[in-house]
This record gives C-alpha cells, sequence and structure tokens, in this order.
C-alpha cells in the first residue's frame, strides 16, 4: 500500500519553542520535541533556512556513482543506474535524497520509504516527511501519522534471510512498505534524532520578536523615544483628542512618519507663557544595540546549523 509522501501543512500559528513531549497513538514512541514547531523555523526563519538548504546542496550536488561487476547477470551497474533512477516516481533520486537531507538538517530525522516488486526486491524509493513518522515500540516499524490516518512500516531490512525470520516471527507486515531511518546523534534518546534546529529555539524567537518589534514601530508610527512635557501652562482638550487622534490612526503606516503635529497650550492664570517641550526617555534600546542583538542571533543560529 503506497502512502502518500507528502509534507503536509498546518502546525502552530505563531512560531513557539518546542516545550512538551508529544504523545502518540498505537504504540508509538512519543517524539521528544515538537516536530512541526521546529518545521516552521524553516518556513519563517530565513537563516535556518539557508543553513539548511546549503548543507543539502553540498551533499546532494556531489552525485553519486554506482560501482560493480560489469559482468553481473542481472544487474550490471551500467542497467542498474537507469533502473535506480527510475525507483523514484516522484522526481529523480536526486530530488528525493534532497528532502531527506533537509529533514535530517532541521529535524535530526531523515525517512526513506521503500517498496519491493513480487520478487521481493527494491522497486520504488520516497521521501517520508520526518513530521509524520514515529517509530513503532517492540522494534515493529514505523506509524506514519497522515490527519485522521495512520499507516504501518516494516523497518527496512535488506537481509532477505532477516526478512524471512520476521514474517515467521510475526513482526513483518505483509504488504506495508520498509522505512529507512537516518538520525543524528542524540545522547537523550535511542529513537529519534537531535534536531539541530532545537537547540536554537531562543535565537530564533528572540530574532523574530526584534523583527516583530521594528514592524511594530513602524505600523504604529509612534515616537517612544520621547514624552510631550508642558510649563506654565496646560493642553486644552481639544488639543489633547488630536493628539489621540494623530497617534492613534493619521501617525501609523511606514508613509505617516513624517508628519507634523502643531501643539497648543493655554497659559495659567499668572500669565506666563506656556513652554512645551519633547523630554527624550532614557534606557531605551537604541537601534545599533538592536542591530548587535539581532546579529548574534544570526550568528548563533548559523554557526549551529551548520556545525554536525
Amino acid at each position: 500500500m503506497t502512502v502518500v509522501s507528502k509534507r503536509l501543512g498546518g502546525g502552530p500559528e505563531s512560531l513557539q519553542p518546542p516545550s512538551q513531549p508529544v504523545t502518540d497513538l498505537n504504540g508509538a514512541y512519543p517524539l521528544p520535541f515538537d516536530a512541526r514547531g521546529i518545521s516552521r523555523y524553516y518556513q519563517e526563519d530565513p537563516d535556518i533556512f539557508i543553513s539548511v538548504n546549503a548543507i543539502a546542496s553540498t551533499v546532494c550536488g556531489r552525485g553519486y556513482e554506482i560501482a560493480g561487476d560489469e559482468d553481473h547477470p542481472l544487474f550490471p551497474p551500467s542497467a542498474l543506474l537507469s533502473r535506480f533512477e527510475g525507483w523514484t516516481p516522484e522526481g529523480t533520486f536526486m530530488d528525493t535524497l534532497r528532502q531527506v537531507v533537509i529533514d535530517l538538517n532541521l529535524l535530526g530525522n531523515g525517512y526513506i520509504e521503500i517498496a519491493r516488486d513480487p520478487d521481493d526486491r527494491p522497486n520504488a524509493l520516497w521521501w517520508a516527511p520526518a513530521t509524520d513518522l514515529r517509530k513503532l515500540r517492540d522494534d515493529r516499524g514505523y506509524l506514519q501519522l497522515s490527519g485522521s490516518r495512520t499507516v504501518e512500516f516494516n523497518p527496512y531490512t535488506p537481509s532477505a534471510e532477516a526478512r524471512r525470520q520476521r514474517r515467521k516471527s510475526g513482526t513483518w507486515r505483509n504488504g506495508a512498505h520498509e522505512i529507512l531511518h537516518l538520525k543524528l546523534p542524540n545522547p537523550n534518546s535511542r529513537h529519534y534524532g537531535l534536531p539541530p534546529a532545537y537547540t536554537v529555539a531562543k535565537d530564533v524567537l528572540a530574532d523574530a520578536a526584534c523583527k516583530d518589534s521594528n514592524i511594530a514601530m513602524f505600523q504604529n508610527g509612534l515616537c517612544p523615544d520621547y514624552a510631550v512635557l508642558v510649563r506654565g501652562g496646560t493642553l486644552s482638550e481639544e488639543t489633547a483628542r488630536m493628539v489621540r487622534e494623530y497617534l492613534q490612526e493619521a501617525h501609523k503606516g511606514p508613509n505617516k512618519h513624517h508628519g507634523f503635529l502643531v501643539l497648543e497650550a493655554a497659559g495659567n492664570a499668572g500669565g506666563t507663557a506656556p513652554e512645551i517641550e519633547l523630554v527624550p526617555i532614557q534606557g531605551r534600546m537604541t537601534d545599533m544595540q538592536w542591530n548587535k542583538f539581532r546579529q548574534l542571533n544570526t550568528e548563533s543560529k548559523v554557526r549551529r546549523s551548520a556545525c554536525r
């Protein structure tokens, strides 16, 4: 039974840090991290996107070759090469492998789905999304979660004798495809690899918070660096209303930041002329500090994503 091997959409509405383990049904080992939450890093953070794609392009850009005996009666290397490319119905073999490598370097786990022909020989390969795969307990194979559907897979078993023993012992699901599981080292789990992006969750969130703050400043068009100070008088109710409307509506948006506001104040009974002053508010993080903070976040993300 062929399973749809496509990256599924969905996930949390906003970028969230990996937190509580995800609990799965049907006797599968739970993931010790939020796979869909981490996958959003790839979609929303350009540094993670570029780093992961650069690694995948470097690995898969080197190509491959098939070596062996040209006198093999069934599959000499020259014939096996074209047969090998024909095993990936959703694209070239390198396209399929690239998807697996992206998952491996983002989520710490990569999965290849393998089908066999009636003679028990491999004849097709697919990329299986790492966000959907879980390892079944008791070494029975893998489970794919696709919405409300679940599909079971056998573990990849290249030895024909080992497959016969599994069928004999009842641990082999007849008709199910196999899953070849690639994973990065994880000292805390025997079942799943460690996602490199997991280690930069705080840097990703901090950088996203900086971007959101800057976007909010442009959209709101406020001037949080200063306060209006009136001496020797008071603002009239009409002027105060105009200031509120100006800051809340007329000054919002990147095209309205250069608007000019005239303030009027009524003097006190003593006849003293009122003074209006813009007083800077100290202690706010400057643009240069924001830039340095974002630079540190970016360096941390790229450094940790590339070192493995």
